[in-house]
């Protein structure tokens, strides 16, 4: 996985913090099972909603609910 945030001095979404990193987009590649291809998926934020939320939701489908690894982002 790859992604991708920004961070502003002044916030410019409701909720967020100066300097706070905002995930914007990411590339994802996914392998089921052994031998299997590869997977891609990727996502990119738009600009005039918050992207956080629904980066979260897009990351949490493409990688399905039997993921090896798990992760916590404050948003």
């Amino acid at each position: 996985m790859d992604f991708e945030t920004f961070a502003t001095a002044i916030p410019i979404y409701d909720g967020t913090s100066p300097y706070l990193n905002i995930p914007f987009q990411f590339s994802l590649h996914v392998i089921t099972k052994p031998g299997a291809m590869v997977e891609h998926y990727e996502f990119s934020g738009g600009r005039k909603r918050r992207p956080a939320p629904a980066f979260l939701t897009e990351l949490k489908q493409d990688i399905g609910p039997k993921a090896a690894s798990w992760f916590i982002m404050r948003v």
